[in-house]
C-alpha cells in the first residue's frame, strides 16, 4: 500500500467518505445536484453555518475513540495511514484512525456522536445506507478488511459499534458512481434537480441558485407587510423548528408504519387484551355534515350560520 498524502486539503478535486451520502442521492439529506454546486465552488445563496453541536462533536472524536478501544479491547496504531493502490485519483480522505483489533486484525474505526433522535433510529433500524457508503469508503481507502463505526449519544452517555466489512460489489458501484460524479462536476453537465416539493430543497444552501423561484410559493409573492429584519435568535430558533418538524415527521411516518402493522396483525379481531395492553379494532360510524352540499343547495341557510373565525396559524417557509 501507498501512504495517504497529508496534504489532501482540496475537498473541490476529490469524493471523501461524507460525500456519499450526496453522490448518492441518499435521503433524507443527501442531494448529488448540492454537492455538484460545492465541487464547482458556486457561491452559496445560504450558507451553511458550523453549529455547537457540530464544533461539539468534533470535539468528542477522541473520546469516541477512547471509549471504542475500552470496549473492543483494540489499540490505535500510530503512523501515516494506509492508502490502497490503484485508487481513482479523486477516492481521498481523511480516516479518523487504524486500530489494530484483538480478534479481527486492522481495519478502520469510524468516530460519531448522535443526538437522541439519531441515536434511537440508528439502534432501531440499522445503520443508515449513507454510514455504511462513508465505511466502505473509508475500506476502500485503506485496504483494510473492516470498518468499525462507533457511535456515542453524549446527552444520554449510551454507546455502541456497529461492523460494516468489506463489499466488493458495492465499492465497485461507488468506484462508478464516483467516476460518473466527478466527470460531471469537471465537465457537466449538472445532475438532475430534486422536485421542488423535496423535503431537502427546502434546506439546501443552494436552491435559489438551483431552483430559483419555482421553490417559493405564490403567496410569498407580495411582500408588502413583511418585515426584513437581521435577528440571530430567532433565526437560531427558525432552524431549530425546522429541525422539530424533521422529527415530528419522521416519528409521524414511524408511528404509522407500526400501527399498519398492528392492523394487520389483528386482522378481522374486533377486541383483544395481551399482557399489558387492551385493543379495540372495532367499526364504528359518525355523522358528518357536508358543508360543500349545504352551500350548494341551500345557501340562504348556509349564510344565515356562518361565522367568521379568526385565527393566527404560524406557517413557515424556507426562501
Amino acid at each position: 500500500m501507498n501512504a495517504l498524502p497529508s496534504d489532501v486539503t482540496d475537498r473541490q478535486g476529490y469524493l471523501g467518505g461524507s460525500d456519499w451520502q450526496d453522490v448518492l442521492s441518499i435521503e433524507p439529506y443527501g442531494c448529488a445536484r448540492r454537492l455538484w454546486y460545492e465541487k464547482r465552488a458556486t457561491e452559496a445563496d445560504y450558507p451553511e453555518e458550523v453549529t455547537p453541536a457540530m464544533q461539539r462533536g468534533t470535539e468528542a472524536e477522541g473520546l469516541v475513540l477512547r471509549r471504542y478501544c475500552e470496549q473492543e479491547g483494540a489499540k490505535l496504531v500510530r503512523g501515516r495511514r494506509p492508502r490502497a493502490k490503484d485508487l481513482p485519483s479523486w477516492w481521498h480522505g481523511h480516516v479518523d484512525a487504524i486500530a489494530d483489533h484483538p480478534q479481527r486484525g486492522r481495519g478502520v474505526p469510524e468516530a460519531k456522536t448522535a443526538g437522541e433522535w439519531i441515536w434511537r433510529k440508528v439502534n432501531r433500524d440499522g445503520l443508515h445506507l449513507g454510514y455504511i457508503a462513508q465505511a466502505q469508503h473509508y475500506i476502500g481507502l485503506t485496504g483494510l478488511p473492516w470498518c468499525d463505526v462507533a457511535m456515542l449519544w453524549l446527552d444520554g452517555w449510551q454507546f455502541r459499534v456497529w461492523t460494516v466489512n468489506r463489499d466488493e460489489a458495492m465499492l465497485a458501484s461507488m468506484r462508478e458512481a464516483g467516476d460518473r460524479f466527478m466527470r460531471m462536476a469537471e465537465n457537466g453537465p449538472a445532475p438532475d434537480r430534486l422536485d421542488t416539493a423535496d423535503r431537502r430543497c427546502g434546506r439546501c444552501p443552494y436552491r435559489r441558485t438551483c431552483h430559483g423561484l419555482d421553490l417559493i410559493p405564490a403567496e410569498l409573492a407580495d411582500d408588502r407587510d413583511v418585515a426584513h429584519v437581521f435577528d440571530a435568535d430567532l433565526e437560531a430558533l427558525l432552524r431549530q423548528e425546522r429541525e422539530a418538524s424533521e422529527i415530528a415527521r419522521e416519528a409521524g411516518d414511524y408511528l404509522e408504519t407500526v400501527r399498519e402493522k398492528v392492523r394487520m396483525r389483528l386482522g378481522e379481531q374486533t377486541a383483544l387484551e395481551v399482557p399489558g395492553f387492551r385493543v379495540y379494532f372495532r367499526s364504528q360510524q359518525a355523522m358528518r355534515l357536508d358543508t360543500k352540499a349545504l352551500r350548494r343547495d341551500l345557501p340562504d341557510v348556509a349564510t344565515k350560520y356562518e361565522r367568521p373565525s379568526v385565527s393566527r396559524p404560524l406557517r413557515i417557509f424556507a426562501v
